[in-house]
């Protein structure tokens, strides 16, 4: 499977330029001291001469093996007995995979897993690892990802510490744990992990984003303002800080530039449609009956009116989602 795509030249590892007519003629199992192969047939023309390809690959443990055969067409039956028997004898001495091999090999299986969302999986992928290498904080943040993405928290909140036990000055694990804790309605304490993420890596726009989200959950719009300043002004491209910075102004009052930055999101990135619910509360506040339909038409679905009830209220705020991390 890894290798579908690739030029038949290249599969049998034929250098550039010796054969040509390369035709392939069948694939199929076989046995190879003992074990299940596969073998594949080509048929070729090398320097005048029809010869036969044939390929023979097998897996032993981590390791992987390969024969490959040439031979003139007119031998190609006379010297199947022979190769028959080479292959019968053959004794496996496969290399022991190292530690470090099997935590490899568990990071790719479980990153595959993330890719297809079998949450579950990937984290009883990296369990298995973390059975092997236990004190590896980057394991423990993968397997704490996949499990909130899995929609596990206990399980993620205690991998997150985990990481941040292990791990030295990344701002990962922090990032990570505070999602759990506004997940679980706490922004007090995401304000707090964030405080300490921010001077690991002090150019980064989404800690500084987070931390707003974390400060309107929190009641506190004026200071999440300031921090939304500071994300756009590392990176101008981040929609998740606009939209940040327009709920915030919101909040505030500040209706007028509350829509400015939800322009600005939505040039940023169109596919915020529910950007468009939000700017059809705000005109119908400010009793502009045209755009407020105009919006309306626009947004997906009908949304809960997330103006806060006073700018000083924590009942009254809602943080702004989080844009989805690739």
């Amino acid at each position: 499977a890894l290798e579908q795509g690739k030029p038949d030249a290249l599969r049998i590892g034929a250098p550039f330029g010796t054969l040509s007519d390369l035709t392939f003629l069948n694939a199929g199992q076989t046995t190879w001291g003992g074990r299940e192969a596969e073998e594949v047939l080509w048929l070729a023309d090398q320097k005048g001469v029809r010869i036969f390809i044939k390929r023979i690959s097998a897996v032993a443990g981590l390791t992987a093996f390969q024969l490959r055969f040439q031979l003139p067409t007119f031998a190609f039956d006379a010297s199947a007995p022979i190769l028959r028997r080479l292959l019968d004898d053959v004794q496996w001495r496969p290399r022991v995979p190292t530690p470090a091999d099997e935590v490899s090999a568990y990071r790719e299986v479980g990153k595959s897993f993330t890719d297809q969302k079998r949450y579950a999986d990937a984290i009883r992928v990296y369990q298995k690892a973390l059975e092997v290498s236990p004190r590896d904080a980057s394991l423990h943040l993968l397997l704490a990802d996949a499990a909130r993405q899995g929609t596990r928290l206990d399980l993620s909140e205690q991998a997150y510490r985990e990481a941040i036990r292990f791990s030295q000055n990344d701002p990962r694990p922090y990032q990570g744990l505070a999602d759990v804790m506004m997940e679980r309605k706490n922004p007090s304490e995401a304000i707090r992990l964030l405080q300490k993420a921010i001077p690991m890596a002090p150019q980064d726009a989404s800690l500084r984003s987070d931390l707003g989200r974390s400060l309107i959950a929190a009641g506190k719009p004026e200071e999440a303002l300031d921090n939304f300043k500071k994300a756009i002004r590392r990176d101008r491209n981040l929609a998740d800080a606009r939209v940040g910075l327009a709920q915030a102004y919101r909040a505030t009052g500040e209706l007028d530039l509350a829509v400015n930055a939800y322009q600005d999101a939505l040039r940023i990135k169109p596919s915020l449609k529910e950007i468009h619910c939000e700017l059809e509360q705000i005109y119908r506040v400010q009793e502009f009956t045209a755009e407020a339909e105009a919006e309306r038409k626009l947004c997906p679905s009908p949304l809960k009116d997330t103006t806060p009830s006073s700018p000083s209220s924590p009942d009254g705020n809602t943080a702004p989602p989080r844009e989805a991390t690739p």
